[in-house]
């Protein structure tokens, strides 16, 4: 029954371990954001900026319940039944940022930087021109990485 009592106390303080750590490194970031960038950037830059920033920094968030989770694996006769759940939330977590990152990274963040060099004067052409040069840019990337690939086959 104690040792029961002790794991339930280990998980729940996995919990609360990492749920602190992004709670305060969303204040950090925000603080850092605030403090750090232009006063006359709008607010949504700096809202972006600190988006970016925390789904790049989540993961150091996420690392000490993984560990706890993966310890937990490797001795079998210590799992307990609510493990199951703990797992999908750390996948779900482990999801969320990645993809998340992966989104912001490859798809919103450069639309939006080009939307903001953009020199037109609406708002749909603004977009337009920044979704064709960022179609252009992937392109030539997926023609550049076709080449390499071509390359390798045939030698």
């Amino acid at each position: 029954f104690i040792n029961l009592l002790q794991e339930n106390y280990k998980k729940t303080m996995a919990y609360w371990q990492t749920i602190t750590i992004l709670i305060i490194l969303f204040f950090v970031l925000g603080f850092l954001v605030w403090y750090y960038s232009r006063k006359d950037n709008p607010i949504y830059v700096q809202l972006i900026s600190l988006i970016g920033w925390f789904f790049g920094f989540a993961i150091i968030a996420l690392i000490p319940f993984d560990m706890y989770l993966s310890k937990l694996e490797s001795e079998p006769t210590k799992q307990t039944v609510g493990d199951k759940d703990a797992y999908d939330a750390m996948r779900a977590g482990w999801l969320a940022v990645y993809w998340s990152t992966y989104i912001l990274c490859w798809a919103f963040l450069p639309i939006l930087n080009s939307y903001l060099d953009s020199g037109e004067f609406t708002w749909k052409k603004r977009l337009w021109y920044a979704v064709k040069i960022n179609l252009i840019i992937y392109g030539i990337g997926a023609g550049l990485l076709l080449c390499f690939i071509l390359y390798i086959v045939i030698a």
